[in-house]
């Protein structure tokens, strides 16, 4: 059975792993991507919606994870994811796909939040 809302392993190599350390507590033990806005929903397969999390930490978040915006924890996950991502494109190893851009326009009022506050 193929889950289509599960980020791309591709994707999870190219992204994450650089960063084998939980966003929130820096463990190294249990580490897995978490849906920040939710895994369900068109384009919340999109790599930026991901975070590198410890299972703790991932227990805690799957509590929080729904597709809306204006939540300061989900903010702080996708910039952090933002500014992996835009690494990666400057050093070639990964290119923007239409699920990223669309999930992006999804999340829009975060993502010019995050914009306006760096």
């Amino acid at each position: 059975m193929k889950l289509s809302h599960r980020f791309k392993e591709i994707d999870k190599a190219r992204i994450w792993l650089d960063h084998p350390y939980c966003q929130n507590c820096n463990s190294n033990q249990g580490l897995s991507l978490h849906h920040c806005y939710g895994a369900k929903g068109a384009h919340n397969d999109s790599i930026f919606n991901s975070a590198c999390l410890c299972l703790p930490c991932h227990k805690k978040g799957d509590c929080e994870n729904v597709h809306t915006t204006g939540n300061e924890t989900r903010r702080n996950f996708l910039e952090y994811a933002m500014r992996m991502v835009f690494k990666a494109i400057e050093n070639g190893s990964y290119t923007m796909k239409d699920r990223d851009i669309k999930f992006l326009e999804s999340v829009q009022e975060d993502v010019e939040f995050i914009k306006d506050n760096m």
